[in-house]
């Protein structure tokens, strides 16, 4: 994942100093190094930074870190290991289900850990004034707004570096550049997938393609006049839908 973060920062990195074509005298180690650190992925000469470091803040988010770590790591053993070394003595159904809340409690859990501390902090360290990491993800009515809401870094560079790149430099249609953008998000992920679990199966990758057709139906069906419906619908897509993706490696693994 770090390697993968790297990656889209050495893109910006280089893209926005080819186009622009800045003198190499202002390209600097250490103007370098500071982007390197700052908890963004699109490269600019200058960023907004806050007056000083305060230390209250940095104290905060540490010890945030480690609760959630330490609950990260309670929920892991007290109640996904169990069902991993079992998993030959449940059906499919059973598994999905026992999965089930204690994954979405770690992917609540991963995502405060990441996007409120982590990033946070670096934030904070570097003096990054930017701290707008995610919006109001879970009160998204379908994936098109899951997916701009849940990771703002990423949702920004795949908007800059790949959206407007096929619109701009290609002269794709808006459809095809989206679609585009999707399947090099659901790529990169899925080469995580793979490199965490040795083994490439593509289950990932398929899961996150078949957002699409669920994007282009939820728009026909038009879920967004029933905000309610439509909310309760994400939110079991996310319960189960994990649990059945996580299900299916196991048993892959296994």
């Amino acid at each position: 994942m770090h390697s993968t973060v790297l990656f889209m920062k050495f893109h910006s990195y280089f893209d926005y100093n080819y186009v622009f074509g800045r003198d190499q005298a202002d390209l600097t180690i250490s103007n370098f190094w500071d982007y390197l650190l700052i908890p963004t992925l699109i490269y600019q000469t200058d960023y907004p930074r806050t007056p000083r470091i305060r230390k209250s803040f940095i104290f905060d988010r540490c010890l945030g870190i480690i609760v959630i770590l330490a609950l990260i790591y309670a929920n892991i053993d007290k109640f996904i290991l169990p069902n991993i070394t079992g998993a030959g003595k449940l059906s499919y159904i059973d598994l999905v289900i026992a999965f089930s809340l204690p994954l979405c409690m770690n992917t609540i859990l991963m995502f405060f850990l990441v996007f409120e501390y982590l990033l946070n902090l670096f934030a904070e360290l570097t003096r990054f004034a930017d701290r707008h990491f995610y919006d109001d993800w879970w009160n998204s009515l379908d994936y098109a707004e899951f997916a701009r809401k849940w990771n703002v870094p990423v949702h920004r560079f795949l908007q800059h570096h790949v959206y407007l790149a096929c619109r701009e430099k290609h002269g794709w249609s808006k459809s095809m550049a989206a679609f585009w953008t999707f399947l090099f998000s659901s790529l990169l992920h899925e080469l995580i997938i793979s490199l965490t679990f040795k083994k490439a199966s593509a289950w990932f990758f398929c899961c996150q393609m078949l957002q699409v057709p669920l994007i282009w139906c939820s728009s026909r069906v038009n879920l967004r006049s029933f905000p309610r419906v439509a909310n309760i619908l994400f939110w079991l897509s996310i319960y189960l839908g994990m649990s059945l993706l996580f299900t299916i490696y196991i048993s892959c693994l296994t």
